[in-house]
């Protein structure tokens, strides 16, 4: 989709962000979940705006991924009546297949997994995960996940291990 928008706009536009994936799709919701709609923005964007300081994201992952992953997410986060069940379930077939992306590929639920994380320690609140679940069974082992390696250069063991500290010194 994203390689669909820039031929359409040929090229003259900078690549769209994970928020600004969030704002288009969540403009689809269906009428009956209007109630929900400002939790749906409020949750997805701070896990975004998270997306955007994790190195793990920023090289290997399509926006509209992280944008997916954290709408995913902050479905867990609703009233179980500001959205009827039936009508989430065809709002998340709906983007899933506008946006290729299979909602129990282990890349997806590693996302998921990583934000849902990332939200838990910056919010202290944890998001249910009752109307999709991240199947434990399909989640990547650390190993096998090459899209989501923590940065190469991790700047706080430098300090502590050698570079920065004989900087201290001196």
């Amino acid at each position: 989709l994203e390689y669909e928008i820039l031929i359409a706009l040929q090229w003259r536009v900078s690549g769209p962000t994970p928020i600004q994936f969030v704002n288009y799709i969540l403009e689809l919701l269906p009428d009956s979940a209007r109630a929900a709609a400002p939790t749906l923005y409020e949750h997805s964007h701070f896990q975004t705006e998270l997306a955007v300081g994790d190195y793990a994201f920023v090289p290997h992952l399509r926006p509209s991924t992280i944008a997916f992953a954290s709408i995913l997410n902050s479905l867990g986060g609703i009233e179980r009546n500001s959205f009827p069940y039936n009508e989430c379930v065809r709002f998340i077939q709906v983007i899933s297949g506008a946006f290729d992306l299979d909602i129990d590929s282990p890349l997806v639920n590693g996302v998921r997994g990583r934000l849902l994380e990332s939200f838990a320690k910056s919010s202290g609140y944890e998001l249910s995960q009752g109307v999709v679940p991240i199947p434990t069974q399909n989640m990547p082992l650390k190993e096998d996940m090459n899209a989501l390696e923590d940065s190469p250069t991790c700047v706080s063991k430098m300090a502590i291990g050698g570079c920065m500290a004989g900087q201290i010194d001196a």
